[in-house]
């Protein structure tokens, strides 16, 4: 492909949308590298819908689902080498992709089961090569008599078919004459698209056909799926962060590229084509980008921009027509954001006094749904047919990233300087493949108190020795760790699991080995200083808030008139994520709403700003504690409350929202729950 650059600023700036900045510079690409497809590419298909794109390009579509099983051909390829390309579904009938030749009944290829499953093709053999395909941009390469496989870009040898010789059909012969060997028969050489004996015999290749097979099951939808025309790094584009060193701060999936037919960018919500990164290799300094196509002989123009919002496709699935089970399902898939997410969903069908929710413990108009996520993709199951509201929350927060890829045993790390003696550290799990240790130091740079995160396993960190094992974790479950003149507290899902008398004099520390590991939505109490990463490795990322709201209509597979999509919820203050995180307040009110009265021992009143005085009346002289949640379970205030039967304390919140107050005695254990608005 050929590109050139307008010679713009590489620096970045705010789109007409302020969650948007791009960079000043635009490419240009023509490329050379047009799809061979057009001219001599049929189409064939039997109970599927093909839809030519552009050359080269098709939408694949079977909707109903209880029709018999479908087929696409497109062929035949008259190139020797074959490209195909197409992301993977989230949810699919299982479907093959083979090729074969012309005069021959053998197919090679691979097939997707609808578990994700990917099974390689040898002439009716079938063998499983890969695993949880769905969602990934799968591209299928022909070289010669090799079929390759890749995931993402990155392949396996474990995916490569061998196409025997013996398998290739006799070609007509042209002209000249037998070799005379009656076992070995002809010694064929490809030259040229020719196949020539060295005893003089000229044989034409037989022409390739793509064959898609689509067995019963679900619908299909493939909107990309692209026929030949692009070579095997044709859609994949490398950065170096000293072109576009302002994507630094963006890169775990929040860096996209944007791609127009024009060179216009004025709204980057609004091109072609929004292409997050992929990953950052950190040995070569580069970004990843994935499944980047530009139009067949043609200009096309990109720059880079990143995003404080989030983009995400959602895609509903039809309840079936057994009563006895509620299959439905809605699927999200997040192109671009955090990766710590919140998911709400409400049933608001019109017949829910009736509705199966009652039996799942909630009552009308509660939410069936409210949980954390840290991953890109989540299926919400056992969906009945009707209405409901959706709200999809990206955490607002810091994020702490490590994604280490040297070879070598070197640990990676973040330092959290803390130049006051009462502090406080907590975050949110957001997967289970992280390893890592996180917590307060001595100033001897190890991690003396805290936890030690081995995937699905926590452990107790004390003096840098592990303790004992707590239990299996889970995202969107809360770590915390806390100092203060009692000495340490370690706080796992807003309850205490441990307080031993030790004091760590050095900041909060979180270091990392070899592989991905994430801390979502680190927040620190107390005042902080000389944030300090160790190199490239770690990424420490602010992140904005930011909510989408939806209306989820599931149908069934019963009445195809039965509405079965998701569209935009008409809910205007929740679409929008301020640029900070708390404004001056002026056109803010704070109100308390105490759902567990305590028989009023423990009063809390707003102060305005933020801020807010709590004040408990007990009978209980010893010394209190006050812990102050938010709705994620992360701790973001805690303090000593002072006073004999009457004690009081005083704290803040860092932003418009819920939070749970504790109060904790020798002897009991208050709550209350405050909004600040």
């Amino acid at each position: 492909m050929v590109w050139g650059d307008n010679g713009g600023s590489l620096t970045m700036s705010d789109a007409l949308d302020s969650l948007w900045h791009k960079i000043g510079r635009i490419w240009k690409v023509n490329s050379n590298m047009p799809s061979r497809s057009s001219s001599s590419t049929t189409v064939t298909s039997s109970n599927i819908y093909v839809t030519t794109l552009r050359d080269g390009l098709y939408s694949i579509n079977r909707v109903d689902s209880q029709v018999l099983p479908s087929s696409a051909t497109f062929g035949p390829q008259t190139t020797n080498d074959l490209h195909l390309s197409f992301v993977c579904p989230e949810v699919y009938p299982t479907f093959s992709v083979l090729v074969k030749r012309s005069n021959d009944s053998k197919c090679f290829g691979y097939i997707f089961d609808t578990g994700g499953i990917v099974k390689k093709v040898t002439d009716g053999d079938t063998t499983e090569v890969a695993q949880n395909s769905q969602g990934h941009q799968i591209d299928f390469y022909k070289k010669g008599n090799n079929l390759f496989l890749q995931f993402d870009g990155e392949g396996s040898s474990d995916y490569k078919i061998v196409i025997p010789n013996s398998n290739f059909p006799d070609f007509p012969i042209i002209h000249g004459r037998d070799n005379g060997d009656p076992v070995n028969g002809f010694d064929l050489v490809v030259l040229d698209s020719t196949l020539i004996n060295p005893g003089g015999h000229v044989f034409r290749e037989s022409y390739y056909s793509i064959q898609l097979n689509v067995n019963v099951g679900a619908p299909l939808n493939i909107n990309s799926f692209c026929v030949n025309g692009f070579s095997d790094t044709g859609n994949q584009l490398e950065l170096s962060y000293n072109i576009v060193s302002s994507l630094r701060g963006y890169r775990k999936n929040r860096s996209i590229l944007l791609v127009n037919e024009s060179s216009e960018f004025n709204h980057p919500e609004e091109v072609d084509q929004r292409i997050a990164c992929t990953n950052f290799d950190v040995d070569r300094q580069k970004l990843m980008f994935h499944n980047i196509f530009f139009k067949k002989d043609s200009i096309s123009y990109f720059t880079f921009g990143t995003y404080d919002g989030m983009i995400a496709d959602f895609t509903p699935i039809r309840d079936h027509c057994d009563d006895a089970i509620n299959t439905g399902q809605l699927i999200i898939d997040i192109k671009c954001g955090s990766p710590l997410y919140n998911v709400k969903l409400k049933d608001v069908s019109e017949n829910i006094p009736t509705r199966d929710s009652t039996l799942l413990g909630v009552t009308p108009n509660e939410y069936i749904v409210d949980c954390n996520f840290g991953t890109n993709h989540l299926s919400i199951d056992s969906l009945e047919e009707g209405e409901y509201e959706l709200y999809l929350t990206q955490k607002g927060g810091t994020n702490i990233y490590a994604s280490s890829y040297y070879s070598d045993d070197r640990y990676y790390s973040v330092d959290v300087e803390t130049v006051n003696s009462s502090r406080s550290a907590s975050w949110i799990i957001t997967d289970t493949i992280s390893n890592y240790m996180a917590g307060f130091t001595n100033g001897n740079g190890h991690v003396s108190a805290g936890f030690h995160i081995e995937g699905s396993r926590v452990y107790y960190l004390y003096n840098g020795s592990v303790i004992w094992d707590i239990q299996h974790i889970i995202p969107g479950d809360s770590l915390a760790v806390c100092i203060d003149s009692y000495g340490l507290h370690l706080i796992y899902n807003n309850s205490t699991l441990n307080r031993t008398p030790l004091n760590c004099s050095g900041g909060f520390k979180a270091k990392f080995q070899r592989g991905e590991a994430t801390l979502g939505n680190v927040l620190f109490t107390g005042l902080t200083s000389n944030e300090t990463t160790s190199d490239e490795s770690v990424l420490v990322e602010q992140v904005l808030p930011f909510t989408i709201s939806k209306l989820v209509y599931i149908g069934n597979d019963c009445d195809t008139t039965t509405r079965n999509e998701v569209i935009d919820c008409d809910a205007p203050t929740m679409n929008q994520a301020p640029r900070r995180t708390l404004d001056d307040g002026s056109n803010q009110t704070n109100g308390v709403n105490e759902i567990l009265a305590n028989n009023g021992a423990l009063q809390i009143t707003p102060n305005g700003s933020g801020n807010f005085t709590a004040q408990l009346t007990t009978a209980d002289t010893g010394i209190a504690q006050l812990l102050v949640f938010d709705t994620a379970g992360r701790m973001i205030a805690q303090g000593t409350m002072s006073g004999d039967h009457v004690k009081t304390a005083s704290f803040s919140v860092p932003a418009l929202g819920v939070y749970i107050v504790k109060v904790l005695t020798d002897h009991e254990e208050y709550s209350e729950k405050i909004i600040c608005k």
